[in-house]
């Protein structure tokens, strides 16, 4: 939580689980994200700037726990398919996303983001190390 140059942010981690079926691979819950933008688009109302970040759910994770050498890029792949689907549902709530894969989420980033009057949205990798 903070401010910068006058503007109020607030950092939200949308929880894979909430937003996708925990034991079926690639299920997307519609109806949980749909409730969830609504909340965003009340915050920011209320003169918040979100900063999202989202989890992987049933699809990062279960692409992780397949260890092989392809582990990294079907995980990779599993994670911007999700961040498609948010940043989808996001963007038709009327919310002006900037999807920011999280290797490339930094300080300066965030700030150019927010100062144009975007939400940066986030994703993170969860990837087994292969062997």
């Amino acid at each position: 939580m903070g401010s910068s140059g006058g503007i109020a942010y607030r950092i939200v981690k949308i929880g894979g689980s909430a937003i996708t079926c925990k034991d079926v691979p690639y299920c997307f819950k519609v109806s949980a994200a749909k409730e969830i933008a609504k909340q965003i688009v009340k915050a920011t109302y209320h003169g918040i700037a979100p900063i999202l970040i989202h989890g992987g759910g049933s699809f990062g994770h279960y692409e992780a726990s397949i260890v092989d050498e392809r582990t990294v890029p079907r995980t990779s792949h599993a994670m911007l398919t999700l961040n498609f689907l948010v940043n989808s549902l996001l963007i038709k709530s009327g919310l002006n996303t900037y999807p920011v894969p999280g290797k490339f989420f930094t300080v300066d980033v965030t700030k150019s983001i927010i100062r144009q009057g975007m939400i940066l949205l986030s994703l993170g990798i969860s990837c087994q190390k292969v062997r």
